[in-house]
């Protein structure tokens, strides 16, 4: 039985059914079964409370191959943000001692550096990793004039890259594990006869450009989402749900761009679709519309075209969608 993380999390605690989960995953991690990312997860988060509770236990992430991942995922967000350790860091425990977070610290430098070779190539069998070698590639071009322009020396330039290198490793393993839950790859949605995608193009542009404000490793000029009640890690599935309320309310055209306004509970979105020709194996060239991006809206422009264009339409208590005046 797989777990999925929705399952996990909602585990009562000391329960019977707790048990026999935390015994059957522990089991399955020391036999090297493979492990989805959320169960991966959990087994890293066991080791984190369980170790040292009982002298007699040895629970070490570092004896399970599955809480690697995990592990980078753990100390990336620690230390994202502050990655020469010169502030202080925290993690559920309280503030983190010198020595370990030098240990930490090194280890991504050690991330880093294996992983970037990933970045100067787009000929990846995995798909994802192609697009996030794309997305990387962008952000390193941008540092780079930045740096040209403001005269750094290439210990700051190399810091940023670092910066760039470990974030597009945690948005590798986020969007897989969103993926992977959602047990699809491509979510389609109909507005009538036009097909509209959620896929891995989507998601990486939305987390990668609309999450994670403090670990840019310059100002992008970006809204970052904040609503924690907007689960991230179940993105794909969010927005299908939110496609799915207002599919028969709105039309979409299969212009190149198109403008979708939304409201969750009080605060003001902007969805957008884009067409593209893309080749599809078996299928050729073809004419494919995706969901392009999700970000809050807070460019004056668009909320003054919202005021001016739009009238909205209360679909529940917490989502409303905007329907252009000259489409009533």
């Amino acid at each position: 039985m797989k777990y999925t993380k929705k399952y996990l999390d909602n585990l009562e605690s000391n329960s019977e059914e707790e048990k026999l989960v935390i015994e059957d995953l522990l089991s399955k991690a020391t036999k090297k079964d493979n492990l989805t990312s959320a169960e991966s997860e959990y087994v890293f988060m066991l080791t984190q409370l369980l170790q040292g509770v009982n002298p007699t236990d040895k629970l070490d992430h570092k004896s399970f191959d599955c809480c690697k991942q995990p592990y980078f995922k753990n100390n990336y967000l620690i230390y994202a943000g502050n990655l020469n350790g010169s502030n202080p860091s925290f993690d559920f425990k309280g503030e983190i001692e010198s020595g370990r977070k030098i240990v930490e610290i090194k280890e991504l430098e050690e991330e880093h550096q294996e992983w970037l070779p990933n970045l100067s190539k787009f000929n990846h069998k995995d798909r994802l990793m192609n697009l996030i070698a794309s997305e990387a590639n962008i952000e390193i071009k941008k540092i780079r004039e930045i740096a040209k322009t403001n005269f750094w020396g290439s210990n700051l330039l190399n810091a940023k890259i670092k910066e760039i290198s470990l974030q597009s490793k945690f948005v590798y393993i986020e969007v897989k594990s969103m993926f992977e839950e959602s047990k699809n790859d491509t979510l389609q949605i109909y507005f009538g006869l036009i097909e509209v995608i959620i896929d891995f193009n989507s998601i990486v542009h939305i987390f990668w450009r609309h999450y994670s404000e403090k670990s840019k490793p310059y100002d992008t000029k970006k809204s970052f989402h904040l609503d924690k009640k907007i689960k991230y890690y179940e993105l794909p599935s969010e927005l299908f749900k939110i496609l799915e309320k207002i599919k028969n309310i709105i039309s979409i055209s299969d212009k190149i761009n198109f403008f979708i306004p939304i409201k969750i509970r009080g605060i003001i979105y902007s969805l957008w679709t884009k067409k593209s020709k893309e080749s599809i194996k078996e299928k050729g060239l073809v004419e494919v519309i995706r969901l392009s991006t999700f970000y809050p809206t807070e460019e004056i422009n668009e909320l003054n075209k919202i005021s001016n264009d739009y009238f909205e339409i209360v679909i529940d208590t917490d989502l409303s969608v905007y329907k252009e005046k000259t489409t009533q």
